[in-house]
């Protein structure tokens, strides 16, 4: 009886214990994946650009001048036709009637002929000064405000844009110095005798100090590029 039972604590002691070390491995290097996954979405450049939402509101205020400016031009380009047809058709009316002519010269049907083609001369000028006046007033003052409204744009992209650029790439380069002082430190902990100067744990940590204040001093600028541009954005909005 106690032989056995020494046989089965021993074999219980003799059991081996890397498959159990081996899955812990195996699950830290998936979870570190993981989180270099989700680090490396979280620093991209699209993910840090709150400006895309301004962006994206001129460029509908775009859309909408330009239907502005197609609907003003059709307007003008109908009053234009319109006072030349009725200039056209004015001059159908030949007055005065020539010689011999049955009707009296004046104060009689001839007046009258007159009068229907000094009107329609009348209203083909206003027309065509309807269509010089929408020209004048408005469709030119909506291709300045569409010109504006692209600088705008433009101004977004690339003052906000290319910081959100740069704080990624920032924070990319923040996330690599981390992992090398985790890297360093595990070095130092397993191999102390072996480090080099460059993998010296203390050294590690100054750069990833340094890194971290270029980061957060990008990150500042970027914060007060935004807020800037939200303001400017306002103002601007309220002039259209």
């Amino acid at each position: 009886m106690s032989h056995y039972g020494r046989d089965d604590r021993d074999d219980r002691h003799s059991i081996p214990s890397r498959p159990h070390s081996r899955a812990t491995s195996v699950s830290r290097k998936s979870t570190m994946s993981r989180n270099q996954s989700l680090i490396k979405k979280n620093t991209a450049p699209s993910d840090l650009r709150p400006s895309d939402v301004l962006i994206e509101r001129f460029i509908a205020w775009k859309a909408i001048t330009k239907q502005l400016i197609a609907y003003f031009e059709g307007i003008a380009d109908i009053e234009n036709n319109t006072g030349r047809e009725l200039t056209k058709l004015g001059a159908v009316i030949q007055v005065p009637f020539r010689a011999g002519n049955q009707f009296l010269g004046e104060g009689g049907l001839q007046d009258i002929f007159y009068n229907i083609r000094d009107k329609t001369r009348a209203i083909a000028d206003q027309h065509t000064s309807l269509a010089k006046t929408i020209d004048s007033s408005l469709v030119q003052h909506l291709e300045k405000l569409l010109l504006e409204i692209k600088a705008h744009i433009r101004n977004i992209q690339n003052d906000t844009g290319k910081l959100a650029t740069s704080v990624a790439k920032e924070r990319e380069l923040s996330t690599k110095c981390i992992a090398d002082l985790a890297k360093s430190i595990a070095m130092f902990k397993n191999t102390p005798m072996s480090i080099q100067s460059r993998d010296d744990p203390y050294c590690q940590n100054l750069i990833v100090t340094k890194q971290l204040v270029k980061q957060v001093n990008e990150e500042n600028a970027l914060q007060k590029s935004i807020i800037l541009m939200q303001q400017n954005s306002a103002h601007f909005e309220e002039g259209i």
